[in-house]
């Protein structure tokens, strides 16, 4: 048996609700017992040794992921397995159940939103803020469930709710002092294989209960999803807090990381499958590892044929050494700019990598502390791809609201083909411009718009520079702009 180490630098320290954290980098190792050749290199997301391949985005293989896959039951509390069986043809084979973290790496200075102006948000809140007809499932560390902001954001399962007169062992209803219904009752009611799912769940510890802090409530990483998800969809006009680009958009709750920011091949990959069997139209991922991943693959391909838009993000090690999921063909490879448009230093980067997204710096956004759970900001600078990733989430949805019939590959198109060009460094496509790609997306917002003498970049294969007529029609040169919709054209490569 072959010893298989993953080595995991994890860089964090922010300032929350008034709570500071520092700076500190976490090894982590694990042994696999999964036999390997003795040639197969020891996989590190050490930044001085990652130099991860990238791998070319051929399609998957073709069998069924829902045949091929087998997940061993997550009791509450119990270990991670160590393998997980595909079955094939020939019998079973097995893989590694590969470690994952959050992405990110904060700092502590004051919070100003500058972000939202630079991709575009207000001119595209004029024309749309999203739609409550959309979900974003975020797989990531626990939720503030409570939060002002979120709490009536978050996307139930109306058949885990309501009245019944069935209630099944203890813990139920009953038992609990609570009202007999659906969500309480410790019945399967809608036969999906989890109990009681009536808001998300939680793949790390086997319940239906994904809230933050709930084994390591003053772990700096405990606050990951809560920050992920206002990013994604926190909503705009209602007084409180910050918002997003997308103000309507329905946000599924799935907890596949631990409150350190750790998580498991078995925990992302199934919260990626219940993902796509309750009907979500995209896919946020603030996570990644260093090493392929064929069991996730499985599923990101099963999510692909499901006609849902998968996004992740980049990574944190700087160099050309995307992370995975990003790196893969059915996933948007998110990277992370600055307030100037630079791509920032420590946005992984590499030919998979698809666009980048304000990542760095004062984003204000929903927070969780051990002491505030129900109406906590960011009050510092955060940085990381982790934060890139779930914008662009968040366009997807909104591009999905306007296009309910667009494809994730139409939705790509769009979000690639609208970026504007980065100053500086590797940053995919360009940096993230919601208000082309919605025009792109939505010919009759077109239509609407008066004609301008204010010059937009010019789309063709070989010029990136304005046009630099004193006045031309507006309308007319996003038109042009249109007659790449499908094509997915760049600027000329910078």
């Amino acid at each position: 048996m072959l010893r298989k180490t993953i080595t995991a630098v994890f860089i964090i320290g922010l300032t929350l609700s008034g709570v500071s954290f520092v700076a500190n980098n976490r090894q982590i190792s694990y042994q696999s017992p999964v036999s390997t050749p003795a040639s197969t290199p020891v996989a590190s997301l050490d930044r001085q040794n990652s130099q991860a391949t990238q791998a070319d985005r051929s399609p998957t293989s073709n069998y069924s992921p829902k045949q091929a896959v087998e997940y061993a039951p997550q009791a509450e509390g119990s270990a991670k397995p160590k393998t997980i069986k595909i079955r094939t043809a020939d019998g079973y084979i097995e893989r590694p159940n590969i470690r994952y973290q959050a992405l990110y790496t904060p700092n502590d200075l004051r919070p100003t939103q500058w972000y939202t102006n630079k991709i575009g948000a207000p001119a595209t809140w004029n024309k749309t803020t999203g739609s409550d007809s959309t979900t974003v499932a975020v797989i990531d560390t626990g939720f503030a469930l409570s939060h002002d902001e979120l709490s009536y954001r978050w996307a139930l399962n109306t058949s885990e709710q309501g009245t019944t007169n069935q209630e099944g062992t203890v813990p139920n209803c009953t038992s609990r002092g609570l009202t007999l219904d659906k969500s309480c009752n410790n019945i399967d009611d809608d036969g999906n294989g989890y109990i009681d799912d009536w808001r998300g769940w939680d793949f790390d510890s086997g319940d239906n209960d994904p809230q933050a802090g709930k084994v390591a409530p003053t772990d700096s990483a405990v606050s990951h999803g809560t920050m992920v998800s206002g990013l994604v969809g926190a909503a705009g006009n209602n007084n409180i807090g910050a918002a997003s680009l997308n103000w309507q958009t329905k946000l599924l709750p799935l907890q596949a990381l631990d409150d350190t920011g750790t998580g498991y091949t078995s925990t992302i990959a199934q919260a990626i499958r219940y993902a796509v069997d309750r009907g979500v139209d995209v896919i946020s991922m603030s996570l990644g590892t260093d090493q392929p991943d064929e069991v996730l693959q499985i599923e990101l391909q099963y999510a692909a044929d499901h006609n849902v838009t998968v996004v992740a993000a980049a990574g944190n090690d700087g160099c050309d050494c995307l992370s995975y999921p990003a790196n893969y063909p059915e996933v948007i490879a998110v990277g992370a700019t600055d307030s100037t448009d630079a791509v920032s230093n420590f946005s992984s980067y590499g030919a998979n990598l698809d666009v980048s997204a304000p990542g760095a710096g004062s984003l204000y956004t929903t927070a969780w502390t051990a002491t505030n759970g129900q109406s906590g900001y960011t009050s510092g600078s955060i940085y990381g791809t982790s934060f890139a990733a779930p914008i662009v989430s968040g366009l997807a949805a909104l591009l999905k609201g306007v296009r309910p019939d667009a494809t994730p590959a139409m939705i790509t198109s769009w979000i690639k083909t609208g970026a504007d060009p980065v100053v500086s460094g590797n940053g995919g496509q360009g940096r993230i411009n919601a208000y082309n790609s919605l025009l792109l997306a939505s010919p009759e917002i077109v239509d609407s718009l008066p004609s301008r003498t204010t010059p937009i970049y010019k789309m063709t294969k070989t010029n990136k520079d304005p046009l630099y007529t004193s006045s031309y029609d507006r309308k007319e040169n996003l038109r042009l702009l249109q007659g790449y919709n499908y094509s997915i054209m760049r600027f000329a490569d910078y």
